[in-house]
């Protein structure tokens, strides 16, 4: 399959800085990657473990933790991507695999908040969400119930998070994914609320709110310790990326959105693909120039990062490692 990107300026720069990063750093960041899949591993233990610690309530709700434990260690891949960053910054010890790890749980209650909203049982027809298992544990339930015990444990999963962040001794990472979650409803409400009748302005602001914001838990977390010099840019251009993602997966997703009446770029202004697909380059070039100014590694790990994003609206993330996270014999999602 033929991109249709494949041909910009902008693609070509993208490309060359990925494949500088990987021949670089290909095997730290797969060095890096299988610690954080032991710490992520462990991490989901603990909160499904904790799910269950009320003794007569066990064995009602061990079911439900089992769910929880296999659907949060199938989207592990939601690490790899920010995982790239780990190697040029020398952020790659057992404590910041850990720190990712706790990040990508976190990150991970807001998942099934939005499993519980969009009514999803299945992620994308690859993997069966909590709320679906939910409806196979629970027949009788009604629909609308258990829509909000998948947002529920969502809330209690990103609590669990933050707790853990403090038993870690991390409480900046604490402060700063409550300080983020705190930007994620009003994106999310304006979007339920606005209706059709929404400028791009808006709906970019929205996205800002919503999708940058949540991105920005796995990354403001496993950069924390970095220096602020590089630490500024490198987020700028990955919430350009963030952004773009977001874009990407509304052109998938627009026949579906159209049937939930969901907000969707798409419907808003522009009149051809080519201008869709200018749109999205000229941000990715905006997210080269954040970093114009760091040391050559560094950009071409940005590079890397807006290049992923673009390679994995053609095969979706789950099923698929992109090319920078792992090999396809090595660990691939089941």
């Amino acid at each position: 399959m033929i991109a249709a990107w494949s041909g910009s300026p902008v693609w070509l720069q993208l490309e060359a800085g990925r494949q500088a990063h990987h021949e670089r750093y290909r095997q730290r960041v797969y060095a890096f990657l299988e610690k954080y899949h032991a710490a992520y591993r462990a991490e989901i233990t603990r909160a499904a473990d904790s799910l269950c610690r009320d003794d007569l309530l066990r064995p009602h709700l061990s079911p439900l933790a089992q769910a929880l434990d296999q659907y949060l260690y199938w989207l592990r891949w939601g690490g790899w991507l920010s995982a790239q960053l780990a190697p040029p910054l020398a952020l790659e010890a057992e404590e910041d695999a850990r720190r990712l790890a706790v990040a990508v749980m976190t990150y991970l209650g807001a998942r099934l908040v939005d499993d519980g909203m969009d009514d999803h049982r299945d992620f994308k027809r690859k993997q069966v969400t909590v709320l679906g298992t939910l409806e196979r544990l629970c027949p009788r339930g009604s629909p609308a119930a258990l829509c909000c015990a998948s947002a529920l444990l969502g809330f209690w999963v990103l609590n669990h998070g933050q707790r853990r962040f403090r038993q870690l001794g991390l409480d900046v990472c604490a402060d700063t994914t409550a300080q983020l979650f705190a930007r994620i409803p009003p994106g999310a409400l304006a979007e339920v609320v606005c209706g059709a009748a929404i400028t791009r302005d808006e709906y970019a602001r929205i996205v800002q709110r919503k999708a940058v914001a949540y991105d920005m838990i796995l990354y403001q977390n496993l950069l924390a310790p970095a220096d602020p010099r590089s630490r500024g840019p490198l987020l700028a251009a990955v919430a350009i990326s963030s952004e773009i993602a977001q874009y990407l997966n509304d052109l998938m997703d627009l026949e579906d959105d159209a049937g939930r009446r969901q907000l969707n770029l798409i419907r808003h202004g522009f009149e051809t693909p080519e201008t869709f697909w200018a749109f999205c380059l000229e941000r990715a070039a905006s997210g080269l120039s954040a970093v114009e100014h760091l040391s050559q590694p560094l950009r071409d790990a940005a590079a890397a990062i807006l290049a992923e994003v673009f390679e994995a609206s053609l095969t979706l993330w789950g099923e698929e490692s992109p090319a920078a996270a792992m090999p396809a014999s090595q660990d691939s999602a089941s």
